[in-house]
């Protein structure tokens, strides 16, 4: 398991499929997650209700290293055994 602090723009691409309108910062978040898709790391959201606001960072985004300053929300990247048969 991996820890990451991401941008909203990652959060509403991973758990909403819902993308920036904008090209290339579409086809930078796509990337990323599918880079990490193809590590064997889906990642989910794991932030509490409490702390679903996140905070402000001028840090580069833990999933597509943005270094653009926002919200941080935390997500988790959980390790799947992708050739294990079920």
């Amino acid at each position: 398991m991996i820890a990451l602090d991401a941008c909203i723009d990652c959060v509403q691409a991973a758990v909403n499929g819902e993308f920036p309108e904008d090209d290339s910062e579409r086809e930078r978040i796509e990337r990323a997650l599918t880079e990490w898709a193809d590590e064997g790391y889906p990642i989910i959201t794991t932030a509490p209700d409490d702390e679903a606001e996140g905070f402000f960072s001028w840090s580069p985004c833990g999933v597509c290293g943005s270094h653009l300053g926002g919200a941080r929300l935390a997500m988790v990247a959980l390790s799947v055994d992708i050739e294990r048969e079920v």
